[in-house]
């Protein structure tokens, strides 16, 4: 048996688009598999790809840097965060342009009324 590493990042408090949990916590979990030895490399390549960098200016001294604080995982746990909030945003907006569309439409069905 292979043995794997397994990157857990952890959503808390997240209403999906499909069903809305009241007064509970919704947990995602993401794992990627290290079948094949790439787990690191493709936490590497996503933190990489969405904005992290290895240092950062220290806020003591702005002439010096220092190692990033937020972790390569914390990193992705809050890029994927954020896409899944931006996600459910976006359909939210979008369904309710759509009904007050459908409301505009019916509204004007009924005013305008041609003989």
């Amino acid at each position: 048996m292979q043995k794997q590493k397994i990157i857990l990042i952890l959503f808390s408090t997240l209403f999906l688009v499909v069903a809305t949990v009241w007064a509970a916590d919704i947990v995602l979990t993401v794992t990627i598999s290290d079948s094949t030895g790439k787990a690191a490399a493709i936490l590497d390549d996503f933190a990489v790809a969405t904005g992290w960098v290895a240092t950062v200016v220290d806020p003591a001294d702005s002439t010096k840097t220092i190692p990033n604080p937020i972790t390569k995982r914390r990193h992705a746990n809050d890029k994927v965060n954020f896409f899944v909030k931006e996600v459910v945003k976006a359909y939210r907006a979008n369904n309710r342009a759509e009904k007050e569309r459908q409301k505009a439409i019916t509204e004007s069905d009924a005013e305008v009324v041609v003989k």
